[in-house]
């Protein structure tokens, strides 16, 4: 699915947490699902996340099927330590029968490292550095180390609303030349437990633009769970997906 391959390449930005004030907290959970990517918080040390989901897309008379998702993120000493674990993915296209394929895509690691707390009170800001290695199927690698830098923040608007924004420069693939990413996101909680979002992200290289609009739900089970559904359109093209999944936290507190 290519927006989910746009997500581990470039973990670009979204705290699921849908404001400040919740991103902020130790209290609850601060998942980076669901969105296209990362969201500014940093896992405190003895904290672990496991996230996980899956989705379906379609376009172009090609559809895909991505099943696990997998993000694992651990806090130590100061800051968070990230594995993105290999989804299964499937493609089938009656039109295409070559492009039919299944297999797993690349996995990937990262860091991310807090450069600013509670700016006036509203605002948190980090960096983040990801790198894919080519460990795929062959339908679904990029068939070498791809790295990528990210300049995540989210903005507190209120008590119950919130902006996420991030900045992102990912390494192109076989001599392609770079992508920028560029995600807003406001979110707001539209009860204790429920949360909503909806954005924009756009990836900018040399091959092409790409422009996605996107939005979810988000259902807070406990301060350790938290379920999600989310869906999202190409604004310049005739692809879209729709997913769902679960984030769940263990460890000292």
């Amino acid at each position: 699915m290519t927006i989910r391959s746009n997500r581990l390449a470039l973990a670009v930005s979204l705290t699921a947490a849908l404001g400040f004030t919740t991103s902020l907290s130790a209290q609850s959970i601060t998942p980076d699902r669901p969105g296209i990517g990362s969201g500014a918080t940093v896992l405190a040390p003895g904290l672990v996340h496991l996230e996980s989901g899956l989705s379906i897309s379609g376009g172009n008379e090609v559809d895909g099927y991505s099943i696990g998702e997998v993000l694992v993120r651990i806090g130590v000493s100061g800051v968070e330590l990230e594995v993105f674990g290999n989804s299964y993915a499937v493609t089938r296209s009656d039109a295409f029968p070559a492009l039919d394929a299944e297999g797993f895509a690349d996995i990937g690691f990262g860091v991310k490292v807090p450069l600013a707390r509670n700016v006036g009170d509203r605002m948190n800001i980090s960096l983040q550095g990801v790198v894919t290695a080519p460990t795929g199927s062959e339908a679904f690698t990029n068939d070498e180390w791809v790295a990528a830098l990210n300049a995540l923040a989210d903005i507190g608007l209120s008590d119950r609303a919130g902006l996420g924004v991030n900045l992102g420069i990912a390494e192109g693939v076989g001599g392609a030349g770079e992508t920028v990413s560029v995600i807003v996101t406001p979110g707001v909680a539209l009860s204790d437990g429920v949360g909503a979002y909806a954005g924009w992200a756009g990836f900018f290289a040399d091959a092409g633009d790409v422009n996605y609009g996107e939005g979810g739900l988000t259902f807070l089970l406990n301060e350790d769970a938290q379920l999600d559904v989310n869906g999202g359109w190409a604004l310049d093209a005739d692809d879209w997906f729709f997913g769902a999944g679960v984030a769940i936290r263990w460890g000292n507190r």
